[in-house]
């Protein structure tokens, strides 16, 4: 029987991070889920949407956030983070904006988690993976 994670993080409240704190929430696989993003609100609105489903489930915390300090202890962070493709781009063609990202994002990890397990979604994810 496996264990639960304590606390997940996760980088972007956009489509992809909203789903992970979604499918989190829904499998039950932790206590605490912070769903981080630059922009308050956005994760805030992700948040509520998640929360519905919550009383449903077992006990469980989900917390919006834009304070890299929220992510402190998290056994594992999940960085969805990155700009999306413009029409006509591939995902090579956001690799110098998605890099910046991933530079400063890893800068910050290092800072407030330097013991938690990164993973990373944001594309180009081996590129990016590399970069981190």
């Amino acid at each position: 029987m496996m264990s639960k994670t304590s606390k997940v993080g996760i980088i972007g409240a956009g489509n992809v991070g909203a789903d992970v704190a979604n499918a989190l929430v829904l499998l039950g696989r932790c206590v605490r889920v912070v769903l981080f993003d630059r922009t308050l609100s956005k994760a805030e609105g992700q948040v509520w949407d998640i929360e519905d489903s919550i009383p449903l489930l077992k006990e469980m915390e989900i917390i919006p956030s834009n304070q890299y300090e929220d992510l402190a202890d998290s056994d594992i962070i999940i960085v969805t983070a990155g700009v999306q493709p413009k029409l006509g781009q591939t995902r090579l063609d956001t690799l110098s904006d998605n890099a910046q990202i991933i530079r400063s994002t890893i800068k910050e990890l290092d800072r407030v988690a330097p013991n938690s397990i990164v993973l990373i979604i944001s594309n180009p994810v081996d590129v990016l993976t590399r970069i981190a």
